[in-house]
């Protein structure tokens, strides 16, 4: 597990290719699988493959977007913080189990902020919502943009890891 968590890096650049069908139900399986506080399972996810709404997604909040821009594959990771008050939590979780289950599969992942972030003067969450036709009651973690890597990053050197932050009592 490691090594996999090595590997994983965020990948901004994608191939136009489609992600297989069979890839897709591995990574929502991650997902859906992901713990939550008082397994409340708090989480809905919307998957997108239209391009141009995932075009569309990448216009929806201020900053960098681009690994969305060449995504065949989209990611919207939500939750209903009435359902659990660690709703943000729970669904970070889920978008790392999908995070890990891409690098497994062979496919780059990126994580896209969406929750705190700004769409001009509006907040990017309410602008992904009206877009995809989300429920209010729903809370918009990330966007994790998925698909073929059309570029490579060297893996974490795990004997390199910074220990400074690690205390043994």
């Amino acid at each position: 597990m490691l090594e996999l968590m090595s590997r994983r890096r965020s990948i901004r650049k994608f191939k136009n290719e489609r992600v297989s069908e069979e890839a897709i139900k591995s990574l929502v399986d991650a997902a859906l699988l992901a713990p939550s506080g008082k397994n409340a399972k708090p989480c809905e996810f919307f998957v997108v493959q239209d391009k141009v709404k995932i075009e569309k997604l990448a216009a929806c909040k201020d900053g960098p977007t681009e690994a969305l821009k060449s995504a065949p594959l989209a990611i919207v990771v939500t939750a209903n913080p009435e359902k659990s008050d660690v709703w943000a939590v729970d669904a970070a979780i889920a978008a790392s189990h999908i995070l890990l289950e891409a690098e497994a599969l062979g496919l780059g992942c990126c994580w896209i902020q969406i929750m705190n972030r700004r769409s001009g003067q509006l907040m990017a969450d309410s602008q992904v919502k009206k877009l995809l036709n989300i429920s209010t009651s729903l809370s918009v973690l990330c966007v994790m943009a998925i698909g073929i890597a059309d570029e490579s990053k060297e893996p974490h050197a795990i004997d390199s890891l910074s220990r400074s932050n690690v205390h043994f009592l």
